[in-house]
Formats: C-alpha cells, sequence, structure tokens
C-alpha cells in the first residue's frame, strides 16, 4: 500500500514545484516588462483623489503563497516585489514600505522597488522621503511617469512649485511617452502655469 502512494507523492511535489516555477516566472517577466515600460507605472494622484482599494478575491491567498516563497529563498527581489504592490494595493503602507525595502536591499539599483517605496512613503505621508525614493529611480532611468509623480508631489505635497514645474516640462520633453501621459503631463503644466 505504501508503496503505490509513494508515486502520487512524488507527482505532487513535481507539480507543486512546477507550479511555483511558473508563478516565479510569471512574476519575473511582469516586473522585468514594468522596467522595460516605465509609462506602465501608475503615477501618484493629485490631492484629493486618493483611491482607497478593496482587497480582491484571492488576495490573502496570493499573498500566503509569496509568503511560502520567501521562506525558501528571503532575498528574492521579484516576490519581495509582489508582496509590496500586493500590500500597496490593500493599504498596508507599512507592509509594503517593508517589502520594497527589503528589495532594494536585494537589488540596489532596481527602478521598480524605489518606486514601490515612494507609493509607500507617500501614503505615509511621507513626501519628502517619497520623492527621495522617485529621484533616485530617475537617475537609474529617465522615465515620464516618475516625473510626472514628482511634478505631483513637489506641486501638491511639498509645496515646491519650481521642481514641480521642472519636472512636468522634462516628463513632456521625453521621446517615450505615452498619448495618455502626455495629456495628463499638459493638463498639470496648464495648472502649474496659472
Amino acid at each position: 500500500m505504501a508503496e503505490s502512494l509513494a508515486p502520487a507523492s512524488g507527482m505532487q511535489r513535481f507539480t507543486a514545484w512546477g507550479m511555483a516555477g511558473i508563478v516565479l516566472l510569471i512574476c519575473a517577466t511582469a516586473v522585468g516588462y514594468r522596467v522595460l515600460h516605465p509609462d506602465l507605472l501608475t503615477p501618484l494622484p493629485p490631492p484629493g483623489e486618493h483611491v482607497t482599494s478593496r482587497s480582491p478575491a484571492g488576495m490573502n491567498e496570493d499573498i500566503a503563497a509569496l509568503m511560502q516563497q520567501l521562506q525558501a529563498n528571503p532575498n528574492h527581489a521579484q516576490t519581495l516585489l509582489s508582496l509590496a504592490e500586493h500590500f500597496l494595493r490593500l493599504n498596508d503602507w507599512t507592509s509594503a514600505e517593508r517589502f520594497a525595502r527589503r528589495a532594494l536591499s536585494a537589488i540596489p539599483d532596481d527602478i521598480q522597488s524605489h518606486y514601490l517605496l515612494s507609493r509607500a512613503l507617500h501614503g505615509m505621508g511621507r513626501n519628502e522621503e517619497a520623492a527621495a525614493s522617485l529621484e533616485r529611480a530617475l537617475q537609474l532611468k529617465e522615465a515620464p511617469a516618475l516625473r510626472y509623480s514628482l511634478g505631483i508631489l513637489y506641486a501638491y505635497y511639498l509645496n515646491n512649485k519650481q521642481k514641480a514645474l521642472s519636472h512636468v516640462r522634462q516628463g513632456l520633453a521625453s521621446p517615450a511617452l505615452s498619448a495618455r501621459l502626455k495629456a495628463d503631463l499638459q493638463e498639470e503644466l496648464a495648472k502649474l502655469e496659472q
């Protein structure tokens, strides 16, 4: 009887490891795509437009699965980034900050880690630190979405109109600018120049 259970147990392990590998591949591909296409980053909302998120179905299960992956590899950057994103969606700023900082420890020059850290810091009202994190990401790679987010931070949260104007103008000058982001930057520029 024990002999007939052994192959099924091995097959279950094989399936579980295969599924974990597929999940890691998907996460790595998604993060890599976002780094290569920074215009997909969601800019920080202007004041009064804070979006509250609801926990999507299955979010707790996703977090539990990611935590299990961390037990096997505590410094796996893509898993840490996925956890930071999940906690941002839940408006759990402290947890999002913790996992974004851990991702930065694993890969200090990662744009996505800096961006996620800035969102968590902004959520906690630590806007100067959020701007510093976005500025660091911008040093690593020019991205109009980062310029837009910095423009919003400086204009509405840090009361520095000159820096806001500078970032919005530089964002508009970028050749890698989506139509939507261009319209958002133009709208902010018009507001700032009033």
